[in-house]
């Protein structure tokens, strides 16, 4: 289920945000402690996110913010923010699968975007830890 929420307006208020908080824990957990412009971007991203600017969100912001490319640099020959995009959606995968199993609230970046999704993870029934049994290996 999709955590909506009013855009941020201040300081204050991002700082006590849940969504801010978890994006927070994420950069400072093990596998993101030393990737810094992974961390940035999350940052970034997340941060226009919850002010409610996601139509800035897109591949030439954040090369320009994130990784200092200039306002006019070519995003189809340059895939940096694709590439870090990619590993910061597998890190973020990593994350919520070990230390932040017992998150409560959970965050994607969905591919095809950039705009990140804040939702409340589904409770795992007992049966999904087992191995699926064949219905005639029941009878």
């Amino acid at each position: 289920m999709e955590a909506v929420q009013e855009p941020v307006r201040n300081k204050k208020q991002l700082e006590s945000d849940e969504r801010w908080m978890l994006a927070q824990r994420i950069v400072r957990s093990v596998k993101f402690s030393r990737a810094d412009r992974l961390s940035e971007m999350l940052l970034c991203i997340c941060r226009l996110h919850l002010a409610g600017r996601d139509e800035e969100i897109n591949e030439q912001r954040i090369g320009i913010d994130v990784f200092g490319r200039v306002p006019s640099f070519d995003s189809g020959s340059d895939s940096i923010v694709r590439s870090h995009a990619t590993r910061l959606r597998q890190r973020l995968e990593f994350y919520f699968m070990t230390e932040g199993i017992q998150e409560p609230l959970h965050l994607e970046i969905p591919r095809g975007g950039y705009v990140p999704r804040f939702f409340h993870p589904e409770p795992k029934s007992g049966r999904e830890d087992h191995a699926p049994v064949a219905l005639g290996a029941l009878l």
